[in-house]
C-alpha cells in the first residue's frame, strides 16, 4: 500500500504528531521518549499577543519591532502579533522604546504575566509507549499512561513540572518489557506482555492496566487522578507522585463478575473496572442531609458499573433490539453501582434501580439499571446526582483484538463498531434517600428516576441549584462523532475512498455532523424535560464540541457562593473530512435521526478549532477565538483572579482561561529535506471576559514536547509533603492489594517481590523515574 508522503498531505492537525506513528523503531524511540522525558520546576519562557483584523496596523507593528523579538500568526479571522518577552533588562527596555503607541496600548505596561494570575494548572495526556513497547501502527492516541502537566504561576512566573502516573501496574508492564527476549524467559514474556486494545492495554494472565491518564478531581487537599477503565488514585500534587487507589480491590466490583471467583492462581492481578472518570463531591454549607452527616467532609461520590455480556457487540445489538420493543432480557452479568468513598478508605455502594414498562405487563416493574455505554461523567446539585449513558464505550472485540492476530490480519476491521445511541439516557439518584450504603457484593438497592434528552451528549455541567425539584443541566452535543473511534489500518476515506496515510492511524474520527449546546431544565420527579434550548452555529463552530470548564460554585469551595453556572467555556475541535473513514460514515448515515447537516452539505474546507464563551442564560455565543489551522487546541481551565472582581463586574468571567495549543514549529524543521516541522507545544492564558481585544500570553520550553491532553483541574495553593509518609501509603497498597493474589504464581511473583532483583514492588514504593530502570533483568 502506497501513501502520499506527510509534506503532500495539507493537515488539519500538526504534522509533528505523526512523529509517534512512524515504522522506523529509532525515530519512534526519539519521538516517545521526549514526550515521556519527566521535567522539574522548568522556568517558560513568555510571549505577550495582541489580536488585530487590521492588516495596515500590523504591518505598522512588524516594521518598527526587531524582528528577532516578534512573530505572527496568521489566523482564520485575522492575525495574532506576539513579541517574546527578553530576559536581559536592557533588552526589554529596548523592546519597549520600540512599541508604537497602538500596540503599547494594548499591552500591560511591566510586559510581564499578570499579577493576580494564580494557582496551578494540572492537565494530564496519554502516553505514546516507551520505545520497549514498541506500539501497534494503529493504537488510539486515547491509549497510554498518564502524564500529569503542573502549570504553576509563582511570583511573576509560569513553572511546569511534569510526571507520568506510575501505578503497580506501570511498573509491571515496564519490566515485562524488559525480560530478555531469550530462552526460558522469551516464553513468559510473550504469554505475560501487556498489548494495547482500544482505550485499554491488557495482559491475559495478568489482567488490565489503570493507566490514569484522563481526568482530576480537587477536593480541598486531595487530588485524585482517573482513568474509565480503573479505580481513582490520589496523587500528591506537590510531587505529583502516585500515593495509592482510593479502597481496596475487595471494596470495587470487577468489570468481568466470573473472574472475582475463579481460583487465586487463575485471578488476575490487575482486575479490570468500569468506572466514572468524572466523579463528583459537595463542600457547600447547604448540601443535603445525607451529606451533613458524613464524618470526613472530603467525600466523592463514582460510579462502578458493567455492561455484562453488552460488552460483546452482537449481544449489544441483540439488547437494543428488544429492549426497544419493550422487552427486558436480565442483567447478563451487568450492574451499576453508586459508589460513595471517603479518604479514609471506607466506600458504601448501592445498586440502582428504575421503574420500566415493559410490552407484557401494565404495571411498572423495577429493573436493574444496565448502562449500555459508559459513566464517563457525572455531575451533583444540592439534593441529585446525575448519572448519565453517554458514547464513550469500550468493546472486548477492542481489548482482545491484539491477542487475535491472523484474525485481524485477515479481516482488517475486525473490531466492529457498535453505533452510539442516538440519545442520552440520564439516571437522576435522590441524595435525602441514600441513607447508608452496603458493600461491593451487598449493595443497598435505591431506585432512580430516569429522563431521556434526545441527543448525545459527552460532557455537561449542571447548576447546584434545584429549587423545587428542577435540574437545570448545560451540555456539548456530540451528535454523529464517538470519541473513543479511531483511525485504523485498512480505513479509507468516505468522500472518494482513498486509504487513510500512516500518519492519521490512531488518531480520533472526527465528527459527522455540526455539534450543538444545549440546556435542559428536567423535573427530577418524572424525569420529563420542562424547558430546552439549543444552539448551534457552524460560522461560530460548534463542531466537534469536546470539553468545558466554568466558574466555581459552591459545592466546589465553601467561599464560593455562587449556585448556577452562568457562564461556561467550551472547546470546539472543528470539523475535517480527512479524519471520516468509510465504515463511521456507514455508521452514522442518512437514516440517523437528529442530524443537523446532511452529509452532502459537510464543508468541503476545514474548520478551525475555536475557544468558546457560552452565556447559559441567554443561550448566546459571546466570544470566541479560532485558533489556526493544524494546531490542535486543548483542555480549557478557567482561573479566577486572585483580585475581587469590580462593582457590577461578573465574577463567572473574572478570571482566565488557561488551555493547552500543539502546533509546528515551521521555522525550525526537524527535516530541511523532508520539510517535516519540529513539535511547537505550548500553554495560551486568555483573559476569560475578552478572547480578542486583552492581551493573550504564549507559555513554551524547547525541551517540552506534550501529548494530546484530555482534561484538566485548577488548584488555588499546594503544600509540601513528607516522603517517608508517601512510601508508607504506598507500601500498604502493595499489602492490602497484591500480596494475597500473588500467592501461587512463581515466576510473576519473582517479578514483583524478588530478593536481590530489581522487583516491581520496590520501584514503585520508591516511584523511581523511568530514565532510571535498567535495560534489561533477569529472573530466575
Amino acid at each position: 500500500m502506497v501513501f502520499a508522503p506527510m509534506s503532500t498531505l495539507k493537515s488539519f492537525i500538526p504534522k509533528s504528531l505523526a512523529e509517534i506513528r512512524v515504522k522506523d523503531k529509532e525515530k519512534y524511540r526519539a519521538a516517545a521518549e521526549k514526550r515521556r522525558r519527566e521535567h522539574d520546576d522548568l522556568c517558560l519562557n513568555v510571549q505577550i499577543c495582541v489580536w488585530t483584523a487590521d492588516e495596515p496596523l500590523l504591518h505598522e507593528w512588524q516594521n518598527r519591532v526587531p524582528q528577532d523579538w516578534q512573530e505572527t500568526i496568521t489566523l482564520p479571522e485575522g492575525w495574532l502579533f506576539c513579541l517574546r518577552l527578553q530576559s536581559e533588562a536592557a533588552d526589554q527596555s529596548a523592546l519597549l522604546e520600540s512599541l508604537p503607541d497602538s500596540l503599547r496600548d494594548r499591552l500591560p505596561q511591566d510586559l510581564q504575566l499578570p499579577t493576580d494570575l494564580q494557582g496551578y494548572v494540572f492537565n494530564i495526556a496519554p502516553l505514546p509507549p516507551s520505545s520497549e513497547a514498541f506500539p501497534a501502527d494503529d493504537r488510539i492516541v486515547l491509549n497510554g499512561d498518564g502524564m500529569i502537566y503542573r502549570l504553576g504561576f509563582e511570583a511573576g512566573q509560569a513553572i511546569l513540572k511534569t510526571r507520568i502516573t506510575k501505578t503497580v501496574c506501570y511498573y509491571a508492564d515496564q519490566l515485562m518489557q524488559r525480560i530478555p527476549k531469550s530462552w526460558p524467559n522469551r516464553l513468559f514474556r510473550w504469554w505475560t506482555s501487556f498489548r494495547d486494545g482500544g482505550i485499554v492495554r491488557t495482559s491475559l494472565p495478568m489482567g488490565s492496566r489503570n493507566q490514569l491518564n484522563t481526568a482530576f478531581l480537587a477536593v480541598r487537599d486531595h487530588l485524585l487522578v482517573t482513568f474509565d477503565g480503573g479505580r481513582p488514585h490520589e496523587v500528591d500534587p506537590d510531587s505529583l507522585e502516585i500515593l495509592s487507589p482510593i479502597g481496596t480491590i475487595h471494596q470495587w466490583k470487577p468489570l468481568l463478575l466470573f473472574m472475582k471467583n475463579v481460583p487465586r492462581l487463575f485471578r488476575y492481578i490487575f482486575q479490570p473496572y468500569s468506572t466514572a472518570a468524572h466523579p463528583v463531591f459537595d463542600l457547600s454549607p447547604s448540601a443535603s442531609g445525607e451529606s451533613q452527616s458524613s464524618p470526613d467532609p472530603a467525600d466523592f461520590y463514582i460510579a462502578n458499573f458493567s455492561a455484562g455480556l453488552g460488552l460483546i457487540n452482537a449481544v449489544t445489538k441483540l439488547r437494543r433490539w428488544f429492549r426497544q420493543r419493550g422487552i427486558y432480557l436480565g442483567s447478563w452479568g451487568s450492574y451499576t453501582h453508586l459508589v460513595r468513598c471517603r479518604f479514609n478508605h471506607e466506600i458504601e455502594h448501592w445498586k440502582l434501580l428504575v421503574e420500566e414498562r415493559s410490552r407484557f405487563s401494565e404495571q411498572p416493574r423495577c429493573h436493574p439499571v444496565v448502562l449500555e455505554q459508559a459513566a464517563h461523567q457525572m455531575a451533583i446539585s444540592r439534593n441529585y446526582i446525575i448519572l448519565p449513558d453517554v458514547s464513550f464505550k469500550m468493546e472486548l472485540s477492542e481489548v482482545f483484538a491484539p491477542f487475535v492476530y491472523l484474525i485481524r490480519k485477515l479481516f482488517k476491521n475486525f473490531p466492529r463498531l457498535v453505533p452510539p445511541q442516538p440519545y442520552t439516557t440520564l439516571y437522576i439518584i435522590d441524595r435525602r434517600k441514600l441513607g447508608q450504603g452496603g458493600s461491593a457484593d451487598e449493595p443497598k438497592a435505591i431506585t432512580v428516576k430516569k429522563a431521556v434528552i434526545p441527543y448525545e451528549l459527552a460532557h455537561f455541567a449542571i447548576d447546584y441549584d434545584d429549587t423545587d425539584d428542577q435540574i437545570t443541566l448545560h451540555v456539548g452535543h456530540t451528535d454523529g462523532w464517538d470519541v473513543t473511534e479511531w483511525i485504523r489500518q485498512g480505513d479509507r476515506r468516505w468522500d472518494d475512498h482513498s486509504p487513510m496515510p500512516r500518519d492519521l492511524w490512531g488518531m480520533q474520527t472526527s465528527t459527522t455532523d455540526l455539534g450543538s449546546l444545549g440546556r435542559y431544565v428536567i423535573d427530577a420527579q418524572t424525569g420529563n424535560i420542562v424547558k430546552s434550548a439549543i444552539l448551534s452555529d457552524a460560522d461560530r463552530n460548534t463542531w466537534s464540541i469536546s470539553v468545558c470548564s466554568h466558574h466555581e460554585l459552591c459545592r466546589d469551595r465553601p467561599s464560593v457562593s455562587e449556585e448556577k453556572v452562568k457562564t461556561i467555556y467550551w472547546m470546539s475541535w472543528g470539523f475535517t473530512r480527512q479524519l471520516i473513514p468509510q465504515r463511521i460514515y456507514n455508521a452514522y448515515d442518512e437514516l440517523r435521526e437528529n442530524r443537523l447537516v446532511a452529509f452532502d452539505d459537510l464543508p468541503q474546507a476545514d474548520q478551525p478549532m475555536s475557544l468558546l464563551r457560552v452565556d447559559t442564560q441567554a443561550m448566546e455565543i459571546t466570544d470566541y477565538f479560532q485558533f489556526r489551522l493544524g494546531c490542535f487546541a486543548r483542555s480549557p481551565q478557567f482561573v479566577p483572579s486572585a483580585l475581587p472582581p469590580a462593582a457590577g463586574q461578573d465574577p463567572t468571567t473574572h478570571g482566565y482561561i488557561v488551555c493547552v495549543v500543539l502546533d509546528d514549529d515551521i521555522k525550525d524543521l526537524a527535516d530541511p529535506v523532508t520539510q517535516e516541522p519540529k513539535p511547537n507545544d505550548e500553554f495560551w492564558v486568555f483573559h476569560a471576559d475578552d478572547f480578542k481585544n486583552k492581551p493573550i500570553y504564549r507559555l513554551e520550553h524547547p525541551e517540552v514536547t506534550m501529548e494530546q491532553t484530555i482534561h484538566s483541574t485548577w488548584i488555588q495553593s499546594i503544600q509540601p509533603s513528607n516522603a517517608v509518609d508517601r512510601q508508607a501509603r504506598r507500601r500498604q497498597t502493595l499489602a492490602e492489594d497484591y500480596d494475597d493474589v500473588l500467592s501461587g504464581k512463581w515466576k510473576t511473583k519473582q517479578l514483583f517481590q524478588g530478593q536481590g532483583t530489581v522487583n516491581v514492588y520496590d520501584l514503585f514504593v520508591q516511584q523511581t523515574p523511568e530514565r532510571d530502570l535498567p535495560d534489561q533483568i533477569q529472573l530466575r
